[in-house]
């Protein structure tokens, strides 16, 4: 069992915005298949639109702006300290192991921490104290301030938001930011392929939807689970879209920084 004072001080919250509304019955039916016993309350952040799901809450940013400013909106309206911080396309393909999420929350403030990322894509890079499950991400990392699901300290999000950045930006922008703040990470496992590690919360970390299509990857996962995607709301990657990402998937870190930055200067929101 959860102890009252976490279950009161962490919350989740699904990032979204009306235009990914498609999303929503498709990323609940993961949630609710592979994470039915989740102690938290649960929040679906969204411009204007309403959703109602069993133990679902919404909230509404009202604001068609940038990401970054109306997660500032939204997350200032959460009545808790911290956040696990999931995204709308980060599908859930394992069951959550709940027992070792809880314990990584007791962690988190037990160490007074800012950030610990959940799934280490990229994972710390130094040893954290006496801790063998989770390490220090250091200030000069790659990615230090990346939007895997990860669980935020709400104070420290909202002070590394700045108005007119897409997430994109964030990423690249906010690492010089958070110099004061203490970055976790859990530890990625040594053997075998990044793909068939389980984490406390192993979803599809590619991301289902990028650049408003639908990823050929998540494809093949939603036939098997019989999720069956609306093509005339929402096409599937191009083949060339497909090349391109894959060659980035498996690119040095150096190389995705440059991509990225340019990706942000082309993408707004």
């Amino acid at each position: 069992m959860i102890e009252s004072s976490l279950n009161n001080s962490f919350c989740v919250l699904v990032m979204s915005c009306d235009k990914y509304q498609d999303l929503w019955d498709h990323f609940f039916y993961f949630f609710d298949k592979y994470w039915k016993d989740c102690p938290f309350p649960i929040y679906l952040s969204t411009n204007s639109k309403s959703y109602t799901h069993k133990n679902i809450k919404v909230i509404n940013s009202n604001c068609f702006s940038t990401w970054s400013e109306e997660t500032a909106i939204v997350i200032n309206k959460l009545p808790h300290d911290n956040i696990i911080y999931l995204q709308d396309d980060y599908f859930i393909l394992k069951k959550v192991d709940t027992t070792a999420l809880i314990n990584l929350c007791s962690k988190f403030i037990q160490h007074k921490a800012d950030y610990l990322r959940l799934f280490p894509i990229i994972g710390p890079d130094l040893a954290f104290k006496n801790e063998s499950d989770i390490g220090l991400i250091s200030k000069n990392a790659s990615y230090r301030t990346s939007l895997q699901a990860a669980i935020w300290k709400k104070d420290s999000l909202t002070k590394l938001l700045v108005p007119n950045e897409n997430q994109w930006e964030f990423e690249s922008n906010s690492p010089l930011r958070s110099d004061a703040m203490l970055f976790l990470s859990i530890k990625q496992h040594n053997k075998g392929r990044f793909k068939d590690h389980t984490y406390p919360i192993t979803y599809y970390y590619l991301t289902a939807v990028l650049r408003g299509k639908w990823r050929r990857g998540i494809l093949n996962i939603c036939k098997k689970e019989g999720v069956k995607l609306d093509f005339n709301y929402r096409k599937p990657e191009a083949f060339k879209q497909y090349i391109y990402q894959s060659f980035y998937d498996i690119s040095p870190t150096v190389i995705k920084k440059i991509l990225d930055f340019i990706r942000s200067k082309l993408v707004k929101n």
